[in-house]
């Protein structure tokens, strides 16, 4: 158990890095950090996996298995399954989750910063690339008042296509009914209430973020509720979460692979309502 916890946070850590360096205005970032988790854990589901386990277990005895985030090598770096291997990885993931914060805080102040100013950074330029298409125009377009416009920026694919927005809505509505679905086998497993409960939220969490995040969904809550609603509402889940996290943390005081996982799903649910935040309010 400790080294599947190492691996889930060596290669969040990973993803979180590279995904601040290369795309730090990716709106998705945090998202895609937990799936860069799951990805680094993939060798290993043949323990879990009801069909397809032979084909998974000659990947992870192979040497693709570094693929996953240096599977391969972790595993021959922590043989024994040591809790102490674990913690440590989880202390880089909470540097690494810092650092990629501090870094798109500052890539996406720049950002706001040239377009209030009408600065022509390579950045704001990229946002501003289609805002004035006029033959000969060597200026950001100004509006009546004298203020300079600006398009959004940091839009990807999956917010003007057609499929994209589909596929956000059904991956939204999926993360919302799994997180659910979990939380409902509390009664029938209460031994793994701990496990249920974080990762029930966790998806809930997900889902709302991506469903607040899609068109016409964001417009209709935007236009429908005042910002004191809003924000009333972000407070309840916030608050929620929190106290499933505080939960989680509870067992930490006994060093256990259990309380080392209690533990990773705790930050992963305390970063993804900071992630709400920026879609709710």
């Amino acid at each position: 158990m400790s080294i599947a916890i190492g691996h889930f946070a060596f290669g969040a850590a990973l993803t979180a890095l590279t995904a601040a360096l290369f795309v730090p205005r990716f709106r998705f970032h945090r998202t895609v950090v937990v799936f860069g988790g799951l990805w680094a854990m993939i060798p290993d589901f043949y323990h879990v996996s009801p069909v397809g386990g032979s084909f998974v277990r000659l990947l992870h005895d192979s040497a693709a298995a570094d693929l996953f985030w240096g599977h391969g090598a972790l595993d021959a770096l922590d043989a024994t399954d040591s809790k102490e291997i674990a913690a440590l990885f989880l202390g880089f993931f909470f540097v690494a989750t810092v650092l990629s914060e501090i870094r798109m805080a500052a890539v996406r102040g720049r950002v706001e910063d040239g377009a209030r100013s009408g600065g022509y950074s390579p950045v704001v330029a990229n946002s501003l690339l289609f805002a004035n298409s006029s033959p000969g125009a060597d200026s950001p377009p100004v509006a009546p008042d004298g203020d300079v416009e600006t398009t959004p920026v940091g839009r990807s694919w999956l917010d003007t296509s057609v499929f994209g927005r589909s596929a956000k809505r059904a991956a939204a509505f999926t993360a919302l009914l799994a997180g659910v679905g979990l939380q409902s086998l509390l009664f029938s497993r209460p031994q793994y209430i701990g496990l249920l409960v974080g990762l029930g939220a966790l998806l809930e969490l997900v889902g709302l973020t991506m469903l607040l995040d899609v068109s016409p969904f964001d417009r209709w809550v935007k236009s429908a509720f005042p910002p004191v609603v809003r924000t009333m509402g972000a407070l309840v889940v916030t608050f929620a979460a929190l106290a499933v996290a505080g939960g989680l943390l509870i067992p930490i005081q006994q060093l256990t692979p259990l309380a080392l996982s209690y533990a990773a799903l705790a930050i992963v649910i305390v970063l993804q309502t900071i992630r709400l935040w920026e879609s709710a309010v």
